[in-house]
């Protein structure tokens, strides 16, 4: 969860990169010592699956900023995005 004090710092793709960047490590602890165990600093009920669930939260809302700030920055056309990319024919390779 982000510190008030840092709020209108930095750009939103960074705040995206960042958020995911705690997302993996949430799970990777939760994967580790197990979802339904806790941080010793942290109270009992605050376990690492509600850490996890935390963090999608976080990341969902800079996601949902990132988006605002792709479209007010007119950095793409937003109908291209939302289209699924074309398929590859025989004479296209993916690499």
């Amino acid at each position: 969860m982000a510190d008030p004090k840092y709020v209108k710092i930095g750009l939103p793709e960074t705040k995206v990169m960042e958020e995911c960047s705690e997302l993996i490590k949430a799970i990777c602890k939760a994967e580790r010592f197990g979802w339904d165990t806790h941080h010793p600093e942290y109270p009992p009920e605050k376990t690492n699956a509600v850490v996890v669930c935390e963090e999608i939260d976080d990341v969902v809302a800079r996601c949902a900023e990132l988006k605002e700030a792709i479209k007010t920055r007119h950095l793409f056309d937003f109908e291209i995005i939302r289209k699924p990319p074309p398929l590859l024919t025989d004479d296209k390779q993916a690499c």
